[in-house]
């Protein structure tokens, strides 16, 4: 539909998911990605608790409805967030309205997608600051989109801002552009 994540970058997270066997994955946008994040999850039987936030009331429950997990698999919880325009260090910037107490787990994020929210609605520089308030050293973030100049912009201001406490790498060949970063 345009919005759903490119198989490739499907294929990777799914890729990272089995690879790097997180137990907290934060996942700002949700859709066809929830799913390949629920399996790949439920693939590697390592305790993993699934994070999902859309500003779409739909978004979330239309992409795990039918899909059958076994009870003893990954645990998800999907919350509704509107988009709010917050101060970030002096610049406004769109936001996720979440609710930290509302995530699926209490333990930092291992591994983070950012997915949304979508350019009309402010776009994803945001994101990054709402993902490190909840990550720890080793946190891998995948910026999907990140062919677009609005995120080729956002990374360039999270590094400008963000200093050292991060390094991030565009991948190459992705049809969309994937930008992975990882928390120092």
């Amino acid at each position: 539909d345009g919005w759903a994540l490119a198989p490739d970058a499907l294929r990777f997270i799914t890729a990272l998911v089995h690879r790097l066997a997180p137990r907290h994955i934060l996942e700002m946008g949700a859709g066809l990605s929830t799913r390949a994040l629920l399996r790949a999850a439920a693939e590697n039987k390592t305790p993993c608790a699934i994070s999902s936030i859309d500003h779409d009331p739909e978004f979330g429950p239309l992409a795990v409805k039918d899909l059958a997990l076994p009870p003893e698999g990954p645990r998800l919880k999907f919350q509704v967030a509107p988009v709010v325009v917050r101060d970030c260090g002096g610049k406004l910037l769109p936001l996720y309205h979440l609710l930290a107490r509302r995530l699926a787990s209490v333990r930092p994020v291992d591994l983070a997608l950012i997915d949304g929210p979508p350019i009309n609605l402010g776009g994803r520089e945001g994101t990054l600051y709402q993902i490190m308030e909840i990550a720890r050293p080793g946190t891998v973030i995948v910026l999907d989109d990140a062919a677009r100049d609005s995120e080729r912009a956002a990374v360039a201001h999270w590094q400008d801002t963000l200093e050292g406490a991060i390094d991030a790498k565009p991948l190459a060949g992705f049809a969309k552009g994937l930008t992975a970063i990882v928390v120092n």
